[in-house]
């Protein structure tokens, strides 16, 4: 609990403590106690450099990773991180298999690793896990987390420019074994990483109600007909459905505005099954291309927020007039011309306060904006 920078003052009264490597623990405990919690409370672990802290999974993430290879392995003997970093994801998974690799090509990372997994039964190798990857027979299952920034620290746009280029070394992973899952950035496209990657049994869209964390992809030995899309939010059943599915399905198309308008969360956005909402959910979309549901009542696990409708206005003066009365308000746009902050000016009023207004477009091409206020009650 002690304030970094005021030990930092005090560090010449420690000659014999390197403060430099007990203020990082310090802070690192301080800073990750919500997303590392059962590795925060163990005292034994090392945290390595920042940015390292930045990029690892959630304890959330890498159990959830590990339930899928518990899941998808018919045996578990050995199992490979090929981009061991913090080593998050594979303190989880390793705990499934008798014999854990750990590769990683910062010397300092391996270091940290073999630290903290001195209790596995672990192997921590400092080398380029595409050359080990030739040299060796067959893995249970591998995971693969490509660094998703360039050789001067910036973000990096496409699956190809990623390091290791696993579509270089996609083919030779399948070959090597059972079950390969690779982490790639929800702001990549899937459709394209899905044509980039041959044999992609399964797509996991990892998050919460406000982003999408992580999106897996996974190929594993056995029939597949068509790929499965697994949206998975804690707390919430999972949504899955298929390519076909989706493509195949018709949609629910609005004839008015409901008692509630329900959003779909990020994750659910990033894995974009909008016609199967309709029908899963029971509810009715505004228009083809807008992403914002109506319906009179409230759906059971929805995987996004549901607020209730208060009010309808046009775009007309009269109508601008009386949402300015109302002093605040958030705002959102969907499938408009104009932007939020746009509509904000027109109207007039601050942001802020419990009204929520939706400028969008309705299945007439009409554009409309709705006035409510979020929803908090039950929905199972």
């Amino acid at each position: 609990t002690d304030d970094v920078y005021t030990l930092s003052l005090k560090a010449k009264r420690y000659p014999d403590v390197d403060m430099r490597l007990a203020l990082r623990q310090i802070e690192s405990r301080q800073r990750y106690a919500k997303k590392l919690p059962e590795i925060v409370a163990n005292d034994h672990w090392l945290f390595p450099a920042r940015l390292s802290l930045e990029q690892c999974s959630s304890e959330h993430t890498a159990r959830y990773k590990a339930s899928l290879f518990a899941k998808l392995c018919t045996s578990f003997d050995s199992y490979a991180d090929l981009t061991g970093g913090m080593g998050v994801d594979f303190y989880y998974c390793s705990q499934l298999f008798k014999k854990s690799i750990f590769i990683e090509q910062n010397a300092e990372l391996c270091d940290v690793a073999r630290h903290n997994f001195q209790a596995l039964p672990a192997e921590i190798l400092h080398t380029d896990s595409t050359t080990w990857l030739h040299d060796i027979t067959h893995l249970n299952a591998i995971f693969i987390d490509p660094a998703r920034r360039d050789g001067a620290g910036h973000k990096v746009s496409a699956l190809a420019q990623c390091t290791p280029d696993i579509t270089q070394i996609w083919t030779l992973l399948i070959k090597k074994s059972e079950v390969v899952m690779a982490k790639i950035s929800p702001m990549l496209d899937v459709t394209q990483a899905m044509r980039d990657l041959s044999h992609i049994t399964e797509v996991h869209y990892v998050g919460t109600a406000t982003e999408c964390k992580e999106t897996l992809l996974i190929t594993h030995q056995g029939e597949n007909i068509d790929t499965q899309h697994i949206v998975h939010e804690d707390s919430l059943e999972d949504f899955v459905f298929t390519t076909q599915q989706e493509h195949q399905t018709l949609p629910v198309i609005a004839s008015g505005i409901g008692a509630y308008l329900h959003v779909p969360s990020a994750t659910m956005l990033k894995a974009a099954p909008y016609k199967l909402l309709c029908h899963h959910y029971n509810v009715a979309a505004l228009s083809k291309d807008t992403h914002l549901y109506t319906s009179d009542s409230i759906p059971t696990q929805w995987h996004g927020k549901t607020y209730i409708v208060k009010n309808i206005y046009t775009t007309t003066k009269n109508d601008i007039k009386h949402l300015k009365a109302l002093g605040n308000a958030n705002i959102s746009v969907r499938n408009t011309p104009f932007t939020a902050d746009e509509l904000r000016r027109k109207i007039g009023i601050d942001d802020g306060g419990d009204t929520h207004l939706f400028g969008t477009r309705v299945a007439s091409g009409e554009i409309i904006i709705i006035e409510t206020q979020p929803y908090f009650g039950a929905r199972v």
